[in-house]
C-alpha cells in the first residue's frame, strides 16, 4: 500500500511586517535583518485571531484543491508551538471551526519538525487501512509571544504567522505526492537551547510563576550557535541517510523543500546536500520563519508556481525543538 499528499492550502494574517517596522523596536537595521535571515516580511496575526483561525483558513482551501469534502476526513493531525489554549490541544479546536463529524484529532509538538512527523502518522494510518483521508495541518501565531527588545533581535526578527494543511490519502491522483520514505530522530540533551519553558512543572512552585524572575521564561529561547551547527549537520546526515536507503544521490532529487528556519541554514543544507540553490524552495523572504507551518507552507506555494511536476523526486527536511529532525522522501505522480 502507499500514500499520497493529494491537496494542500495556505493561509497567511493580513498584515505584513516589513524589516522597517521593526527597527525601533529591537533597535537595528532592515538591512541586518535580511543579511542574517533572509527575510525582508513576514505576516502578524491581528489580536482577534486565534492560531485554530489560520488553521481552518488553510485547511478549508486544501480540502478545496484535494477535490474531496470535509466529511470525508477521518483523521486529523494538529501540530502548532502557539495553541489557542495550554489544554486542550488545537485539534479539537479546529474539529469544532470546521464542523468535521467525531473523528480522531492527535496534536503533535515537535515544533518545526511537525509536518515530517504528521507525514509518518498520516501514511502509517492510511497503509494500515486504519484512515482513508488523513488530514495534516501546521499554524503558528508566534508574533504575540515574542520578545520584541533589542536583547531578543536574533529570535524576534525571525519568526513570523501562518498556516498550511495537505490531505493524505490511499488513492493517488496526477500531481499527487507518494511519500516513499520517512526518516526522524531526536536528541533530548538540547531541549533548553530551543525552547519556550514556561508555563510548565519545570519552573518554580506553581504552573503559573508570579515572581518576576520567572518572566523571561515566557519567551522563546534559541541558543543561536548550538542550533545552527546542529541544524545544518544533523538535517544533512538525515537527508544522506534518506537517499542512500533509497539508493539516491542528491543528483536524483529535483525539489528540496525543507524548514524555513533561514537562510543561511537553506544555503548550508544545499552545500552540505551537493544540492543546487534553485532546487531548494523558499518562502523565507515573503514568509518568515512560520515554524510548524514552513513546509506546508512552501509546499502548497511550489504547486501553485508550477515548481512540482510528474516524476519529480522532492525531499523534504526539517529542525526543529527538542531537538527533532528528520528527512521525508516523495515522487510526484
Amino acid at each position: 500500500m502507499a500514500a499520497f499528499i493529494i491537496g494542500t492550502g495556505r493561509h497567511l494574517p493580513q498584515q505584513v511586517m516589513t524589516n522597517s517596522d521593526l527597527e525601533a523596536l529591537l533597535e537595528t537595521s532592515a538591512e541586518w535583518i535580511f543579511k542574517n535571515t533572509g527575510i525582508r516580511t513576514r505576516r502578524w496575526a491581528e489580536a482577534t485571531t486565534a492560531t485554530s483561525d489560520l488553521a481552518v483558513g488553510a485547511v478549508q482551501e486544501a480540502i478545496q484543491k484535494s477535490g474531496l469534502r470535509l466529511e470525508d476526513v477521518d483523521y486529523l493531525i494538529a501540530g502548532t508551538m502557539t495553541p489557542d489554549h495550554q489544554v486542550p490541544g488545537i485539534g479539537p479546536i479546529i474539529q469544532a471551526k470546521l464542523g468535521l463529524r467525531h473523528i480522531p484529532c492527535l496534536d503533535v509538538r515537535t515544533a518545526c519538525c511537525n509536518p515530517l512527523y504528521g507525514f509518518e502518522i498520516a501514511s502509517a494510518l492510511v497503509e494500515s487501512h486504519r484512515a482513508n483521508h488523513v488530514l495534516i495541518v501546521g499554524a503558528e501565531i508566534q508574533s504575540i509571544g515574542l520578545k520584541l527588545t533589542p536583547d531578543a533581535r536574533d529570535v524576534s526578527s525571525v519568526f513570523g504567522d501562518g498556516a498550511g494543511a495537505c490531505l493524505v490519502a490511499r488513492s493517488q491522483r496526477p500531481g499527487a505526492i507518494h511519500l516513499i520514505d520517512i526518516q526522524l530522530f531526536t536528541d533530548g540533551k538540547f531541549v533548553r537551547d530551543l525552547a519556550v519553558l514556561a508555563p510548565g512543572t519545570g519552573n518554580g512552585t506553581r504552573w503559573y510563576e508570579e515572581d518576576p524572575r520567572y518572566h523571561e521564561l515566557y519567551y522563546p529561547v534559541m541558543n543561536g550557535r548550538t542550533v545552527i551547527l546542529h541544524a545544518a549537520r544533523k538535517i544533512s546526515d538525515a537527508g544522506q541517510s534518506l537517499l542512500q536507503r533509497n539508493s539516491l544521490s542528491a543528483q536524483d532529487i529535483d525539489l528540496v523543500i525543507p524548514h524555513q528556519a533561514n537562510a543561511n541554514l537553506l544555503l548550508a543544507i544545499g552545500r552540505q546536500l551537493d544540492i543546487p540553490e534553485k532546487k531548494i524552495v523558499s518562502v523565507l523572504e515573503w514568509c518568515g520563519n512560520t515554524s510548524s507551518a514552513s513546509i506546508l507552507i512552501a509546499l502548497d506555494w511550489a504547486y501553485e508556481q508550477q515548481l512540482i511536476s510528474s516524476g519529480n523526486r522532492i525531499l523534504f527536511l526539517a529542525f526543529g525543538a527538542g531537538f527533532a529532525w528528520g528527512a521525508a522522501l516523495g515522487k510526484v505522480q
